[in-house]
């Protein structure tokens, strides 16, 4: 019979591994699984983190490792957004103290390891399989056939795919088509450090730089309008690229560009799930990369589900999950007010079908 766990984390990325901590610091007793079929949960994708990074690691325990990891530190932001001239801006929801540009690998990594240190059992697999036994406990069974765990609560931390959730029959709702394009380039060494932003009629640009003198920079456009196949081809994307007014004066000449797609469109979870069944970070809701908080969201996302499962299982508490699943809803509203009012800024394409999609009331 295949072991009995209190939470099975389900997903080995930031959110689960901060669920997975956050459990273990204040509730030792539960007993944990944490289930991934990966060995590097790393997207190759950088990503520009708040100063509210900060106070969470804080929190788990690991600002103090972090700050030995070689993340960049980024003091001053800058986005032609709204107008012609790159301008000093704030991060999409909190002003701009120091953040970092994340080398997401490496901090998925990073988080792994904490993580594997505190949990009962670590399971291989992809799980394919999940149904409520007659004792009431979750059963999972891998992609193999396997069985991997019971569990008295689940948490989903498999990010976009959200696959938990799908395989009880839950789907997103999508609110755009956005659709990043991205490659890895070399930065001038003469270039201002730090996160630029770039608009256009067909979306617009981001790009931050690497520890290793390195720069992602992606186009973020809606899939429909790029090319019928969903690829935007290198020759097109460097065309964009050298139209822009800043950002490819940041990267170095003779850059070899093959640009890689990644879903990027905003969604979120239905509601009508099992109480027993907690989405975290991207299986919860998927938020724009504009926002810049999607390390921040799955970490909060981690520690508040452990909050609720551990008053749910050690106190009994029978709100205690409900309060989590208001939770998220209300970030996800909260996010959809600040994403219009952030669109809403830009008004040089007015013709632009990108443009109108997110300004129309």
């Amino acid at each position: 019979m295949n072991p009995v766990f209190d939470v099975v984390i389900a997903g080995a990325g930031p959110g689960g591994c901060a669920a997975a901590l956050s459990l273990k610091s204040h509730a030792p007793q539960l007993r944990i699984c944490l289930v991934d079929h990966a060995e590097d949960t790393g997207s190759q994708i950088g990503e520009a983190a708040s100063p509210q990074l900060r106070p969470l690691l804080e929190q788990l325990g690991l600002w103090q490792a972090f700050q030995i990891e070689r993340h960049k530190p980024v003091y001053r932001s800058r986005a032609a957004w709204g107008g012609p001239h790159a301008e000093g801006v704030e991060f999409f929801e909190f002003p701009l103290t120091e953040g970092w540009t994340l080398d997401r690998a490496a901090f998925n990594r990073f988080m792994l390891h904490a993580a594997e240190d505190v949990v009962d059992h670590r399971a291989r697999g992809q799980i394919a399989l999940i149904r409520r036994g007659p004792d009431g406990l979750w059963q999972l069974g891998s992609d193999t056939g396997v069985p991997l765990a019971r569990a008295r609560v689940v948490i989903d931390a498999t990010g976009r795919a959200a696959a938990i959730c799908r395989l009880l029959g839950a789907r997103a709702q999508r609110h755009d088509r956005l659709i990043a394009y991205y490659i890895s380039a070399e930065s001038r060494p003469e270039s201002e450090p730090g996160v630029l932003l770039e608009t256009c009629a067909e979306g617009w640009w981001y790009t931050a730089e690497m520890p290793d003198a390195r720069r992602v920079v992606a186009f973020m456009g809606d899939a429909d309008l790029t090319r019928k196949d969903m690829g935007l081809g290198d020759v097109h994307f460097r065309e964009m690229l050298d139209d822009t007014r800043h950002i490819h004066h940041v990267i170095a000449p003779g850059t070899i560009m093959f640009p890689t797609p990644h879903p990027a469109a905003s969604q979120v979870m239905q509601a009508d799930l099992p109480a027993t069944i907690l989405p975290v970070g991207d299986a919860a809701a998927c938020f724009d990369p504009i926002a810049g908080s999607g390390i921040i969201k799955a970490l909060r996302g981690g520690i508040f589900a452990s909050y609720a499962i551990a008053d749910h299982l050690l106190k009994s508490q029978p709100a205690a999950l409900g309060q989590y699943h208001a939770f998220r809803r209300r970030e996800w509203d909260s996010y959809l007010s600040t994403w219009r009012k952030y669109y809403a800024h830009e008004r040089q394409f007015p013709h632009s079908r990108f443009w109108q999609r997110r300004q129309t009331p």
